[in-house]
């Protein structure tokens, strides 16, 4: 059970918080909340930079085009826009930015 959470990076679409206790992720995007793990996150980013790249000016950018799982361990979906992608892709690089960062100044947390 997470007793504390870190944030890592918060805005007007959500935010990205840590456990302290099981290292887990908390990320609240719009109307979605859940815990993940790094590599899930990881997962996620990679997967949002190929769509934002590839599909830079060939969608509308309001349209809910684009499907993302939440983790490769699950059917749950995310469902975005063009730009809800780019929003969720920041949080989630400032994030993992901060993140590392923490891990370099006190590697043992």
């Amino acid at each position: 059970m997470c007793d504390m959470l870190e944030i890592l990076e918060s805005g007007k679409h959500g935010y990205v918080a840590q456990c302290s206790s099981c290292d887990a992720f908390t990320v609240a995007f719009g109307t979605t909340l859940t815990a993940l793990f790094k590599e899930d996150i990881e997962f996620i980013q990679t997967r949002l930079g190929v769509e934002i790249e590839t599909n830079e000016n060939k969608v509308s950018p309001r349209a809910k085009a684009f499907l993302f799982r939440l983790s490769q361990d699950t059917t749950c979906q995310l469902v975005l826009t063009y730009d809800e992608m780019g929003f969720l892709y920041e949080m989630l690089t400032n994030a993992l930015l901060v993140y590392e960062i923490r891990q370099l100044i006190n590697p043992e947390s």
